[in-house]
């Protein structure tokens, strides 16, 4: 995903919820990426709503996202946010500097391919 597919995310977020945010999935005892998709894809399944369909996901943990930066400014935060448990939106600063997004890249490992996206299951 390009910085400005992030950014595109970041204000789409900002429309919905009145701050800019990217959407993230939680669960604790998940060891993988896949397995975090896979428990997605099982909600998106039962619901029928388009979730979690991105060609490539990153892994992080709450403490890397929230630990981000510098000991005086931590930039981002986890919300709670809409209707099922796992969900949370990670506030990002307003405006992002070049900076604050190098260390939103920082704070997550290198992408994978989501095992049920689109990219996936139908190719680039």
């Amino acid at each position: 995903m390009e910085r400005q597919d992030l950014i595109d995310q970041a204000e789409a977020c900002q429309e919905v919820l009145g701050y800019p945010g990217l959407s993230v999935n939680s669960w604790p005892s998940a060891r993988s990426v896949g397995e975090v998709a896979f428990r997605v894809k099982t909600v998106r399944d039962q619901t029928g709503k388009p979730l979690l369909k991105n060609g490539d996901l990153r892994k992080s943990t709450a403490g890397r996202i929230r630990n981000a930066g510098t000991d005086n400014r931590h930039p981002f935060s986890l919300i709670k946010t809409f209707w099922y448990a796992e969900h949370y939106t990670l506030r990002l600063p307003s405006p992002m500097t070049p900076d604050d997004w190098d260390l939103l890249d920082q704070a997550f490992d290198a992408p994978e391919i989501n095992p049920v996206g689109w990219r996936a299951n139908f190719g680039a």
